[in-house]
């Protein structure tokens, strides 16, 4: 990872450049080969890691135009992890490095799109590549295309 200053000024940028509502990035996931724990090598989301810079799955961003609060949201690092790879950053740790400080857990996703749709907010993202990405939009959207 480069120094924080220079994820926080990518973002800047990004945020003077679009005029308001949120920007949701999207990292990715793994993706097994023929079951669960045989994946393929991971491959980040190359605007995940341009804006937050973090090669880990699972793990997404959220830019707030209009507040200037900037999110990321993964999977917190439990008792297992540690079993069996040893102690490890932190999603606060990880948002440090990336320039953040607002680190959260996957789960506060739907509550913040929830209230953002509600608000009538703008929420601008890619056009998703992987279907699983297309999954996560259409429920955090409210969306049924998946049924």
């Amino acid at each position: 990872m480069f120094n924080p200053a220079v994820y926080r000024k990518r973002r800047e940028i990004l945020k003077d450049n679009v005029s308001s509502g949120m920007l949701f990035f999207q990292g990715n996931q793994e993706v097994p080969m023929n079951y669960g724990a045989n994946p393929y090598l991971f491959r980040q989301d190359s605007s995940f890691l341009y804006y937050f810079g973090i090669d880990l799955p699972g793990m997404h961003g959220l830019i707030d135009v209009d507040t200037g609060e900037e999110h990321i949201l993964g999977t917190e690092i439990d008792l297992e992890d540690i079993i069996w790879s040893g102690p490890q950053p932190t999603l606060r740790d990880w948002g440090e490095r990336a320039g953040i400080d607002n680190a959260k857990p996957i789960s506060a996703l739907p509550d913040i799109f929830h209230e953002a749709l509600k608000q009538k907010r703008k929420v601008h993202y890619l056009p998703p590549y992987r279907m699983e990405h297309q999954y996560l939009l259409d429920d955090l959207l409210g969306k049924d295309s998946h049924a």
